[in-house]
């Protein structure tokens, strides 16, 4: 009886905030909607469709993901990759500036995008004692109950009856957000970094490692990379928020990888660029003691880029092949959130799928868990595990777990 009364309040729920979102302003984030043209907002809509059609929740599996987070996943050696990061962004600008010489943008959007490289460099170099600090600072401040994990799960799993409905609002929601902006395609990018960069947002800066088991075809190899990650941290304490992020990785290729018959570009490698935007919808169900719970779910766009170079020299046929590939679609994602005081725990699972840039019949597939922890607007600890695919067969795959931990930009200008 307790759960059934909990759907229908959670359905009633849902009825007031959805007509709530038909008023909701999507001309605060016009910049970032005009960024697909016309073509791109078909194609959009129709990968999401089939995201839609083939998503089930048997593939989003919270406990495990949640264990891991409570059970300590410490940052190996957490000052070395914060010094060793500068020249991760030396590499990066000079990868930035590249990728901008061939895009085709103004020189106006190519200088708003360095300069705003340039700036969130500046924050890092001058925070990185805060950055080395963090974790041990507030290490305290952000325990929590495993029974309120628990708790959160199964909460999840009560309310999986009304996820259909849920998504089917926020596609509604993301479609209005395409009808009232006008579909330009890439550029102005200076107005679309503003939007990011404004006060709407709570921004991380955050560091953290990545242990990734990587095939490449006949190549299949282990590396422990470096995590740098940019993103906004949802308030979770509202129906309605956006969010986006963006997140590199990278390693050096040792002798201990290259003796084993892997042909990488020796030293220096990116591992992973990663990044989105979403809608978030999380509704409250439960409000006792001071104890919040709701549900997550979320609904945007996600790309991923796999970076390593890998040494095609060899063979004729696929010398100019380095491996470098891109793919992006709609992303979705479901989860549970509990606020206790300045504290919420957070915990989802998403699933993209979507084309490759120039990879013919290559699909594009990313899936992940994660489960964090934001401490008022000071912190944030996130953990997360998942696979991404850019070929067939697994040609070319990525299975990683990562935690990164990141100060929220605002605690810095205390």
């Amino acid at each position: 009886m307790k759960q059934i009364y909990l759907v229908v309040m959670a359905l009633f729920c849902l009825t007031i905030s959805f007509n709530r979102a038909q008023a909701q302003v999507w001309s605060e984030f016009a910049p970032i909607f005009e960024q697909l043209d016309d073509t791109e907002r078909v194609n959009f809509a129709e990968e999401l469709q089939n995201l839609m059609d083939s998503w089930h929740y048997g593939s989003v599996e919270l406990n495990s993901i949640v264990d891991s987070l409570f059970n300590g996943q410490s940052i190996y050696d957490p000052g070395a990759p914060i010094d060793s990061m500068l020249t991760a962004w030396m590499n990066n600008r000079a990868e930035l500036v590249s990728i901008l010489d061939g895009s085709g943008v103004s020189i106006m959007d190519s200088l708003a995008v360095l300069g705003e490289f340039d700036r969130v460099n500046d924050i890092w170099d001058m925070n990185l004692d805060s950055l080395n600090e963090v974790l041990e600072l507030y290490s305290d401040s952000t325990a929590f109950s495993p029974g309120l994990a628990q708790e959160a799960v199964r909460r999840f799993e009560v309310f999986q009856g009304l996820w259909t409905q849920i998504f089917s609002d926020l596609q509604e929601s993301v479609q209005a957000g395409f009808d009232t902006t006008n579909p330009q395609g890439i550029g102005n990018l200076g107005e679309t970094l503003d939007t990011l960069f404004s006060d709407i947002f709570d921004l991380e800066i955050a560091y953290g490692q990545e242990f990734a088991d990587i095939r490449y075809y006949d190549e299949s190899y282990s590396v422990t990379a470096n995590v740098i990650r940019l993103a906004s941290v949802p308030h979770f304490d509202r129906d309605w928020e956006a969010q986006w992020y963006i997140k590199g990785s990278f390693f050096n290729a040792t002798d201990d990888i290259l003796d084993n018959g892997v042909n990488l570009q020796p030293g220096f490698n990116g591992l992973l660029c990663d990044g989105g935007f979403s809608l978030l919808y999380n509704p409250m169900i439960s409000c006792t003691r001071g104890v919040t719970i709701r549900l997550y779910s979320s609904l945007g766009m996600a790309f991923s880029t796999y970076v390593p170079a890998h040494v095609r020299d060899f063979d004729p046929r696929t010398q100019d092949n380095v491996g470098k590939t891109t793919g992006y679609g709609p992303q979705m994602g479901a989860g549970a959130i509990i606020n206790v005081g300045p504290a919420t725990l957070y915990t989802y699972g998403t699933l993209a799928t979507g084309d490759v840039i120039n990879g013919n019949d290559y699909r594009f597939n990313a899936r992940s868990a994660n489960a964090g922890i934001r401490y008022g607007d000071e912190v944030n600890i996130l953990y997360s595990y998942g696979k991404t695919r850019w070929a067939p067969n697994n040609n070319k795959m990525v299975d990683y777990h990562r935690v990164t931990v990141g100060i929220i930009l605002s605690a810095l200008n205390r």
